[in-house]
């Protein structure tokens, strides 16, 4: 529903660094209808469904996935010098829940994650071929309540809960994995 970018900086004791916050604000699900979206082409595929479960409660899921990895290893040879084992792949998802309690308090739970990793195998196995892996992912739950104060006032409360890894290995000796 909205993108806000708080430009800022740093010190001069972190050197070039600079930074920012960007903020994402969501929209609420659809609390009308029942609605959906399905997309498959030739690099991803993913669907979205939005709609009423009873009044004032409405929910979402979405999943999205890149078939990147699946056509490389069908359009690859077998005798050929390089293999994919999984090469590029992503996948994202988000679910949500919203219940409007009464004209003035609103309450969303708000799980949404993602896996993404591209692994690059010179050779036929692990064990005599080059390896090449970079991976990332993350999946985080956020509760929201928003209280309507006034008509010029909102408080929102909302704790996050996630995790993320970060890994990365290159060749049989360099590995490293940031949780």
């Amino acid at each position: 529903e909205n993108i806000s970018f708080y430009p800022g900086n740093f010190g001069s004791y972190y050197y070039e660094t600079s930074g920012g916050v960007v903020g994402v604000e969501t929209r609420k699900t659809k609390d009308d209808r029942w609605q959906g979206k399905l997309d498959l082409n030739i690099f991803e595929g993913g669907f979205l469904f939005e709609g009423p479960v009873r009044e004032n409660l409405s929910l979402g899921f979405a999943f999205h996935r890149n078939w990147h990895d699946l056509v490389l290893k069908a359009v690859i040879p077998e005798d050929a010098p390089i293999s994919f084992l999984v090469a590029p792949r992503y996948y994202d998802y988000q679910f949500k829940l919203n219940y409007k309690a009464n004209d003035k308090h609103n309450l969303e739970a708000f799980i949404f994650g993602s896996d993404d990793k591209m692994k690059l195998l010179v050779g036929k196995n692990e064990s005599t071929g080059i390896n090449f892996s970079l991976g990332v992912s993350f999946h985080i739950i956020s509760l929201k309540h928003e209280w309507k104060i006034s008509d010029k006032l909102l408080y929102t409360f909302e704790p996050v809960l996630g995790f993320s890894i970060t890994e990365q290995i290159i060749g049989d000796e360099n590995y490293l994995k940031v949780d």
